[in-house]
């Protein structure tokens, strides 16, 4: 492990809570912090490898929680810990990719999040964890071929009332309906954090994320250039204004002014629910995150949409399908900026 403290940096009231950030360097990461620090909130940057210093955080830490040996540490206890100091976690370091092979996802994702979960566990500090899980986890039944697709002729708020016949919108309390690995390996993950709640006493959140670029119009996104790309970020968008709103009550807000459910008899509280904004073709019934968080998102995709003058292109993937399918590279860059 190795830490950098940016002095510069450092905000004037170190009593305010420091919040650690796994995959920080990442693009999702990238924002997070930036959304953080504007709201006035400490952070430790953790990062698998060095490189160009990281902006808005005070801290960096070098942290491979894929190495063997830092997850044998973190389970026995062994000093250093890289979280001591930290009062909650943003684990965000993972494989996004649906398309990966079970070998690849097992060696990464299963083995960073155990790392993570016994470090947290472990500290004296760390309070709360808050796990970014993916809508991939019931994403099964709702693609139209692969997980890069969404079959919006039967599912999306847009068909509700009306007689539009769409399927209701899907709750963190549905079955479970992995589209991929990656989704699998989330799962698992969750359940990992559900374990530590009840049994070593963390209040765990998992968020359900949609879909989110650094571009604060999507459309904008070189990534949201197909029929496929558009019609899935019309259901699953998650603003820049949602995500700050979202990440920073889960990781900051003080439990006691949320709605975690207690779980056990260790003092733990464990939930899931969604990170996606109120997108009129949404998927997900977003009454969960409102709950538990205390905040309903507010954006709607649909502005973006409406204002090219574009609905999407084609339903399904007809324009895909004439121009020659997907190209390979935006699908793979497409799901780097998912959770």
């Amino acid at each position: 492990m190795k830490l950098a403290q940016h002095a510069s940096k450092l905000l004037s009231d170190t009593d305010t809570p420091l919040i650690g950030v796994t995959g920080a360097e990442g693009e999702l990461g990238t924002l997070l912090l930036k959304m953080l620090r504007s709201r006035g909130h400490r952070v430790r940057a953790f990062r698998r490898e060095t490189g160009p210093s990281l902006l808005n955080c005070e801290e960096e830490v070098v942290w491979d929680l894929t190495a063997r040996a830092g997850a044998e540490d973190a389970a026995s206890g062994q000093p250093p810990n890289p979280l001591e100091g930290c009062e909650s976690v943003i684990h965000l370091a993972a494989m996004p990719k649906p398309w990966e092979s079970w070998q690849t996802i097992y060696e990464s994702n299963l083995l960073i999040d155990n790392t993570l979960f016994a470090a947290a566990a472990g500290s004296s500090s760390v309070k709360r964890v808050v796990y970014a899980s993916t809508n991939h986890t019931q994403h099964g039944a709702s693609m139209r071929s692969t997980p890069e697709t969404l079959d919006s002729n039967r599912f999306g708020a847009h068909l509700l009332g009306g007689g539009g016949g769409g399927l209701p919108l899907m709750t963190p309390n549905d079955p479970p309906d992995p589209d991929s690995f990656y989704a699998i390996s989330k799962l698992h993950g969750e359940n990992t954090g559900r374990f530590y709640a009840r049994t070593r006493g963390l209040t765990v959140i998992c968020l359900r994320i949609g879909w989110i670029v650094k571009e604060p119009n999507p459309l904008d996104s070189p990534w949201v250039s197909s029929a496929d790309n558009r019609e899935y970020m019309r259901a699953m968008n998650l603003s820049h204004a949602d995500a700050s709103e979202i990440f920073s009550r889960a990781a900051a807000t003080p439990v006691a002014d949320l709605a975690v459910p207690s779980i056990g008899s260790q003092g733990g509280r464990f939930a899931v629910c969604y990170a996606c904004s109120a997108n009129g073709r949404r998927v997900f019934d977003l009454s969960s995150t409102e709950a538990v968080l205390k905040y309903r998102p507010t954006s709607d995709v649909e502005e973006f949409f409406s204002a090219a003058n574009d609905g999407g292109g084609k339903t399904g993937g007809e324009e895909d399908a004439e121009a020659g399918g997907d190209d390979p590279a935006s699908k793979r860059q497409k799901h780097e900026n998912d959770a």
